[in-house]
């Protein structure tokens, strides 16, 4: 009888095992990555002074061309790499750029790709030098037009005028949620990952939020759930929460959905110091309301942040309070208002914890008394996780608040840029 119990109860693992397995074969799994692209029209060119860069930068319309990439963009630098947002759902584009010598014209070549639907593809651009090329050495992008290929076919965009006074001015922070968005959207990468923070500039994003959970042997790791899953993993026999494994157990065993190993706080937070000019890093404190999170994560971020200052980085790290469980923890942390923090509770019980941000959900409104408030008293606003265009474009037009966390960086960079 013993063993008939035994069998039947192997027998009922087995089968619940193969039913999560057939239900995660429909969650994604792999990840297109980012396109090859012919660099056959940056043959010949040479790099150019930084300072001429910011010429490029700007509104650009459609001229001539049938794409799937709408009618309106802004131009805007990003690491080196000159990226276009448009109007359309987001689509983006990732341009490397060369002074061609011989003809005095800017060569470009590159991807573009939709953050929502698995479209992609290569192009290309070039600024002749009586369409534009002269006026950037002249200091302005009038007269700028950027005739090119997407796909094969030909496309031309014109320089319509520089970034409004309202974009110039304003101090605002265009948040990349998880890194740079979800694995259900359109990623190269796997959200919270070492690759996705390299690329979330490209995206659009000046800052990102990253989730820290602990392992069994309490080091702070960026993972969003609480358990180990097929929407953040690739499948494996391996079941249970995050805290039940060491880390040297989750690197050897569990993947990304895209291969890569589940990242630890530090290697991350060097990751986005030294390999990219990110802003702002938001710490979402997932594990916050265990006990000794805090003595745990401070000692790793300090560290990063000492890191920073001597390398002169302009980066803010900053602990996300989300829960009152976190929140009471913070508050037990000795010093705790000299931490640099984000609060997602209230106003009230940000200024109770030394936060320099709250942290309203999007869902609550924009919040003009709590924002006068705030600023009032040398805290920002950054408000949360906003993916709505009309939303978004509401928030930047009609409030004062200091940024937006969003899965879609792209249409951030957009809405925002493009401001009159």
């Amino acid at each position: 009888m013993d063993s008939l119990k035994y069998y039947i109860l192997i027998a009922g693992k087995l089968f619940l095992l193969s039913c999560i397995l057939s239900f995660s074969s429909c969650i994604k799994d792999d990840f297109s990555p980012l396109p090859p692209f012919s660099k056959a029209n940056l043959e010949n060119t040479v790099s150019f002074s930084d300072s001429l860069k910011t010429y490029f930068e700007g509104v650009y319309e459609m001229q001539n061309g049938n794409t799937p990439l709408g009618g309106k963009f802004v131009a805007k630098w990003k690491h080196g790499t000159l990226c276009l947002f448009s109007e359309k759902d987001g689509q983006y584009v990732n341009l490397e750029v060369g002074f061609n010598p011989n003809d005095s014209s800017f060569r470009m070549a590159g991807i573009w790709r939709s953050p929502i639907n698995n479209e992609q593809g290569q192009i290309e651009f070039t600024i002749a030098k009586e369409e534009g090329a002269i006026s950037i050495f002249n200091h302005s992008g009038q007269g700028i037009i950027m005739n090119g290929m997407i796909d094969g076919s030909s496309i031309s965009l014109a320089f319509t005028r520089p970034f409004s006074n309202s974009v110039l001015s304003r101090d605002f922070a265009l948040l990349a949620h998880r890194g740079g968005g979800r694995n259900s959207d359109n990623l190269p990468y796997a959200e919270n990952s070492i690759n996705l923070v390299k690329f979330a500039e490209k995206l659009g994003a000046t800052g990102i939020d990253i989730d820290i959970r602990l392992t069994k042997d309490h080091i702070p790791v960026i993972y969003h759930d609480a358990d180990i899953n097929t929407r953040l993993t690739q499948k494996s026999p391996i079941v249970g929460n995050i805290d039940q494994y060491s880390y040297d157990f989750l690197k050897s065993y569990i993947k990304l959905v895209d291969g890569q190993s589940i990242p630890t706080m530090e290697d991350m937070l060097m990751t986005a110091i030294d390999s990219t000019e990110l802003n702002y890093v938001w710490l979402d404190c997932k594990d916050g309301g265990k006990d000794n999170f805090f003595n745990i994560v401070v000692p790793v971020a300090q560290k990063a942040i000492a890191h920073a200052n001597s390398k002169g980085r302009n980066i803010f790290i900053f602990f996300g309070l989300p829960t009152d469980d976190a929140y009471e923890k913070f508050l037990a942390f000795p010093n705790h208002q000299g931490l640099p923090s984000l609060c997602e509770l209230s106003l009230e019980k940000a200024k109770n914890a030394g936060s320099k941000i709250f942290g309203p959900r999007w869902t609550l409104g924009i919040l003009t008394d709590d924002t006068e408030d705030a600023h009032a008293n040398n805290i920002k606003i950054f408000t949360w996780t906003l993916d709505d265009e009309t939303g978004i474009s509401d928030v930047i037009t009609k409030s004062q608040y200091d940024g937006i966390l969003s899965n879609y960086p792209s249409i951030l960079a957009y809405q925002f840029y493009s401001q009159e």
